[in-house]
Order: structure tokens, then C-alpha cells, then sequence
């Protein structure tokens, strides 16, 4: 039946199938910010296969085959292929499609195939991947794949660098052209002369404005903010916590450096050699003498460690940074660099976190303590909990990406020694919190007795991180005890670290924080409660439905079972404001997610969408109905939905109504509607 669908005339039919089978392949978060694991399409492949060969269809078909993975293996030579069409739009899906599948690694390994054919086949799909396909080349590849697109990778010094013009570079607010004079030491690829020039992008710093105070500039021409807003960016660039730290040449420094060939001795830096972690194309090498190892990789490995031991302060947090971000830290972040082993990273930076520099032991054991629930990036000063809490509890937070621990138990307890060593005996009392935190949720890592001689040091740091420690341990005492605490900062932590306990003892305590006089105590204690089962969190919810908190708890009792709540979703929904900031938001409440009217929404129409048509054509719903067509709209998706099950259900009169009301918003659904007319139930899921 499929198979007759897809290969049949009516091409409206075969959208809506390619459609359904694209909306079910996952993993997908939904609008309700619910993640979904990915499904089993396989059984429609020999159909994709057929579709592959349908010049309309081509282009959907190839991306549904990535969605099936590995067992899409057979396709591989056809979307070799179709990397040819005239088509952009098909290239690009044909591109998705084989990322899918994955077919690199045997590609390579088919290069040595005793079968000459293989090879050569081998051979050139694997060229017409890296051509056509940015993915090949993008943050999730490699230094070697960022080598094979160099025409020269060496280990040079600078003599000079120096500003020029260079119309083949695009300009790029914030940056300059500059051309440095190396002399090469050794080479890994290619060859040189002994002197080169290699150009690349350097960034510009400016002096930061004093003559124009912050207040005054909302009074200024647009281009103003604009260009103010820019200069402020590039200032914040600076932060020793970036990610990407940029290079800058300086006279006698020696570099590997990756470059592609302009003119004579002239190059200038790889192509977006920044997805790889080597801005402008350079790397800084520890000393001037011959690269170490074969490959890019290697020589990159062997002068980051190095740097590590470097007596200068910057070349070691430069190393420190350059490692972890291209091993693939934390383990949360997406996309990743894969050029060296987690694990490998970890052991070398190890050592730094009992550095004698504050700053470096900082940013060792801030390597480590990213992958940890409860510490605060301290270039940002934030506890992303609401990331974490979805991760970890089982409660209604909608909107919000999860967060976990490494799976991997060899690398998630690397460093725990040496920051436990620094935990106790720390250096500062900001080194010693910093540790404490990141030795967070890791098996065994403190004893009881520990935590308790951390929850009554001196500095309100410790006794802070302590506190979320705690949450890992029976004993909720540091928890109770932090909850009256003078300190605001320590009661909203003591509300936190309920959150992170997940023991529904202790949630009769976040009722009582609820009411505490500090806008960021009450904040934490909404937040750790929305971490609890709705049926665990249930009692406080409903004895605070009075409070500016109302339709955060609505939703979440709601989410469980709407029925006894439909008159209040639709209240929170037709009190929505015009735009999505419009909602009023408690004091100081700064954790993000689904707005509530979108969340109060997508609860209601799924409970409506679950009665039978009966009901809805009987009127019984007609209240929760006029709640969801009043819902200001943002995107296509909910009007499509509502107007799909109208028609599914045999509300015609309303889909009519509701088609001219989107006909006076600046939403242009009637394409939509039109297709939905030809088969209404296949949008209803």
C-alpha cells in the first residue's frame, strides 16, 4: 500500500507520507519540550529506494534514508550519485542522507579492498563526500580532514607580522587581513622555502568607550546601538573562558600552521579552519625545534602537551582550553570536536588541578566541573539547573534541553582524587568551592564526614557548594540547616540542592521556601519543585496556585491529568500577551523553557485531541476550544494541528471560522490549510 501510495499520481498523498515518516524517525524534541527516542523506519526503505529514482520525490526520500542509519547501507552508491543533481536542494539532502548512514569509515576501509573496482569506487566516494558535504569537514570531524585540505602544514617562527589588503579574505566586522613572515622549522605536509607569508584574520581590539554612558545610548540612532552593541561583544571576546581563544602572532613564537597555497611563497589559513579548534589555521607550539609525530594530529598532541609544562601562564590555560574543547567537552555540549580521546585529555590535564597558580588550577578543575550538575562556569557565574534537573528528576520542565553525566565511568571518574585533594585543601576558598562542585554527583567520591566539615567552614562559598554536595548523600541535614540560614544565597541553594536530592521528604521544605522574602530564594524553590513527579510536587502545587507561580504549576498538575485544570489552561492561555516575552514573569525569574501559555496549549489540545468526536461536535469542549483558537500564534505548526483535527472530527463550521481568523493575522496558513483539506487525518498524530 506504500509502495502503490508513493509511486501514484497524487503527489499531495505522497508529501503527507514523506511527512508522517519524517515526523516519527526521531530523536526529536517536540514544542511541548518533550525528547523522543528515534524510531525503526527501516521497513520503508525498499519504498525510499523506488522514491530515489521519482525526480519529485528524490529529495525527501534521500533525507528519511539518513533517518534509518547504518541498515540504509545498500543506498550509499545511489546517493553517491544523486551527489551530482542539478538540484541543490537534492545534493544537500542526498549529504544528510549519507551522514546518517555513516558510510566514512568503510569507505576507507575499502581503499585497501583487494578488488581494484572497490577500491577505485572506495576512492571516489569518498572524494565526492568531502566536496559536496560540509558535515565531512565540520565540527564533528578531525585535524586530519582539515590536513587534506592543506597544501602545506609546517612548524614555523615568526619574524614579523604585519597589517595588508587582501580582497580574496571577506570582510568581517571585528577583524583585520594581516600577513606574517615565518621561517619554517619543520614540515608535516607539503613544501616551502625557508621564509614564507601567511596571511590570515586577526581580531581587533578597540579601547572600550567611556564617553557615552550606558543610559544614554537607548536615546541614540539605531546604527549607534548597532556598533556599540558589536564593540561590546568583541570586548566580551576576550574572556579567558572563550572556547575558540584566537591566536595572535608574536615576533619569535613558533606555530604549526595549516595552509593553503595563494601565490610563490605566499599562503594563507585553511578554509574554516576554526571548526577543527585551530583558528586563523595556527596552533602555538611549545619550543622552536621539529615537530613530534607523523600526522597533524599527532604534532598538535605533542605541542599541547607540552604547553602544559610551559612557565608561562597563558600558553598553559591556552593548552588547557585547546584540550578540552577538542577531546569533546563537557560531555553535554553538541557538536563536538573528536581529534583526541576524552579519557587521554583528562589524565594530561589532571595534574593542573593542584596548580600553585590560581588561575590555572581555575581552569583545570573548571574542565572538570563542567560535567558536573553543580558547578557555576566561572566565566559565566551560572548554575544551569533547570539543564540538569530535566536530565536528572522526572518533573514538567518543558523547553529545556537535558543535561547528564558521562556515561562513560573511566572518564567520569578521572580527577576525582587531586579535586578532592584541592577540596580540602585548597589554595582560596573560591578553589575549594570550585572543587567541591565539581567532584558533584560522582560514586564515592566525599564521605559524609567530609560534607560536614565543609558545611561549617567560614567562607559562605564552601558552605554553598557543600550544601549541593550534600544532595548526594541520605543525611538531609546541611539542606534543612541551609534553608534558614541568614544568607539568601545559602537558602536558595538549600533549595536547589532539593531539587538535585529528588527525596520527596524534603519537598514540604520548598512550600515553606516558596514564601521566602528574597525574589531568587522563591525562584530556586519553583524551579527545584517543577524537578518532582507533578504527583510528588502535588500538595505544595496546588496550596500555591494564588501565588505568581500559578501557571507554572497549573501546567505541571495538568500534565498528568488535565481535566480537573481545563478552565485554568485556558485561562493562562487567553491572558498570553501579543508576543512570547509577554507573559508576566515573577520577579528576577530567569530559567527559561516553554513559555506557559505555549505549554498550557499543547496540554489542552492533546487532551482534546484525545476525546471522542462525539464530544467535540456535541459542544462539550466548545470552552477549551475558544481557549486554543484565541492562543497568539508564532508559527505554523499549532493553527495546522487545530485545523486538522477540526476537520478530522467534523468541525467544519469552526475550521471555516478559524481559517478566516488566521486570514486577519500576519500568518499566511491557507497553503496550509488547503493541503490539510485533501487528507485531514494524516496530520492528526
Amino acid at each position: 500500500m506504500l509502495q502503490s501510495s508513493l509511486q501514484g499520481s497524487d503527489k499531495d498523498l505522497t508529501n503527507t507520507i514523506f511527512w508522517i515518516l519524517g515526523s516519527v524517525s526521531g530523536p526529536y524534541t517536540d514544542r511541548a519540550g518533550k525528547q523522543h527516542e528515534k524510531n525503526d523506519i527501516s521497513a520503508a526503505l525498499p519504498v525510499l529506494i523506488l522514491a530515489l529514482d521519482d525526480p519529485s520525490g528524490r529529495s525527501q526520500a534521500v533525507s528519511l534514508i539518513g533517518a534509518i542509519g547504518p541498515k540504509a547501507a545498500e543506498t550509499v552508491p545511489k546517493l553517491i550519485a544523486i551527489l551530482g543533481d542539478g538540484n541543490v536542494g537534492v545534493r544537500a539532502g542526498a549529504c544528510w542522507g549519507l551522514k546518517g548512514i555513516d558510510p566514512l569509515p568503510a569507505l576507507r576501509q575499502a581503499r585497501s579492498d583487494p578488488n581494484p573496482d572497490k577500491q577505485q569506487f572506495a576512492q571516489r566516494a569518498i572524494a565526492s563526500i568531502e566536496t559536496n558535504c560540509f558535515w565531512a569537514h565540520d565540527v564533528s570531524g578531525t585535524l586530519e580532514g582539515l590536513a587534506r585540505t592543506a597544501d602545506l602544514i609546517c612548524k614555523a617562527t615568526v619574524i614579523a607580522d604585519r597589517s595588508v589588503i587582501d580582497d580574496s579574505f571577506k570582510p568581517i566586522d571585528g577583524f583585520e587581513v594581516r600577513e606574517a613572515e615565518l621561517r619554517v622549522v619543520s614540515i608535516v605536509k607539503g613544501e616551502a622555502v625557508n621564509v614564507i607569508r601567511f596571511r590570515h584574520y586577526a581580531r581587533i581590539f578597540e579601547p572600550m568607550r567611556t564617553d557615552m554612558p550606558p543610559q544614554d545610548l537607548w536615546g541614540s540612532p539605531l546604527t549607534t546601538l548597532l556598533r556599540t552593541a558589536i564593540h561590546y561583544l568583541r570586548y566580551g571576546a576576550k574572556d579567558e573562558w572563550d572556547s575558540y581563544p584566537f591566536t595572535t602572532f608574536d615576533a619569535g613564537r613558533t606555530y604549526l600552521v595549516v595552509a593553503t597555497h595563494i601565490a610563490g611563497n605566499t599562503y594563507r589559513e585553511a578554509e574554516r579552519s576554526e571548526a577543527f579548534g585551530m583558528n586563523q589555521g595556527v596552533l602555538l607550539a611549545a619550543d622552536a625545534k621539529p615537530h613530534r609525530g607523523t600526522t597533524l594530529t599527532e604534532a598538535a598532541w605533542a605541542e599541547l602537551l607540552a604547553l602544559l609544562k610551559s612557565p608561562r601562564q597563558d600558553d598553559v590555560l591556552n593548552a588547557v582550553r585547546r584540550l578540552d574543547h577538542m577531546s569533546g567537552g563537557p560531555a553535554w555540549t553538541s557538536p563536538k570536536l573528536r581529534d583526541f580521546e576524552r579519557d587521554q585529555a583528562l589524565v594530561a590535564i589532571e595534574p593542573l588541578v593542584g596548580s600553585e597558580s590560581v588561575a590555572i588550577a581555575t581552569a583545570a578543575i573548571t574542565v572538570f566541573g563542567m560535567d558536573s550538575p553543580y558547578f557555576e562556569d566561572p566565566g559565566y557565574h551560572d548554575l544551569p539547573v533547570q539543564h540538569w534537573y530535566v536530565g536528572i528528576g522526572k518533573g514538567h520542565i518543558t523547553g529545556i534541553g537535558a543535561r547528564k553525566r558521562p556515561a562513560n565511568p573511566v572518564v567520569a571518574d578521572i580527577g576525582a582524587t587531586e579535586l578532592l585533594q584541592v577540596a580540602t585543601d585548597g589554595m582560596t576558598p573560591k578553589l575549594r568551592a570550585l572543587a567541591i562542585r565539581a567532584l558533584g554527583r560522582r560514586s564515592q567520591a566525599y564521605p559524609a564526614a567530609m560534607v560536614a566539615v565543609w558545611v561549617r567552614d567560614p567562607s559562605v562559598e564552601v558552605r554553598r557548594a557543600a550544601v549541593l554536595a550534600s544532595a548526594d548523600l541520605p543525611d538531609t541535614e546541611p539542606i534543612m540547616s541551609a534553608s534558614t540560614d541568614g544568607s539568601p544565597e545559602l537558602r536558595r541553594t538549600a533549595a536547589l540542592a532539593v531539587g538535585f536530592a529528588q527525596d520527596p521528604r524534603l519537598v514540604p521544605l520548598l512550600g515553606k521556601l516558596l514564601h521566602d522574602p528574597a525574589p531568587n530564594v522563591r525562584n530556586a524553590a519553583v524551579v527545584s519543585l517543577l524537578a518532582f513527579a507533578p504527583d510528588q510536587a502535588a500538595p505544595v502545587m496546588k496550596a500555591n496556585l494564588a501565588s505568581d507561580f500559578r501557571p507554572l504549576f497549573v501546567n505541571a498538575l495538568a500534565s498528568v491529568d488535565p481535566e480537573p485544570y481545563l478552565t485554568m489552561l485556558a485561562e493562562i492561555i487567553e491572558q498570553q500577551g501579543e508576543l512570547p516575552s509577554d507573559w508576566k514573569r515573577p520577579l528576577d525569574w530567569n530559567y527559561g523553557g516553554t513559555i506557559p501559555a505555549a505549554d498550557s496549549w499543547q496540554i489542552l489540545f492533546d487532551y482534546v485531541k484525545s476525546r471522542p468526536a462525539a464530544e467535540l461536535t456535541a459542544g462539550k469542549l466548545d470552552h477549551s476550544l475558544d481557549a486554543l483558537e484565541r492562543m497568539h500564534w508564532h508559527g505554523s505548526g499549532e493553527p495546522s494541528e487545530l485545523y486538522a483535527l477540526y476537520m478530522s472530527r467534523g468541525l467544519v463550521s469552526r475550521a471555516k471560522q478559524l481559517r478566516e481568523a488566521t486570514r486577519r493575522s500576519p500568518l499566511d496558513m491557507d497553503q496550509f490549510f488547503d493541503r490539510i483539506d485533501r487528507n485531514p487525518s494524516a496530520y492528526v498524530q
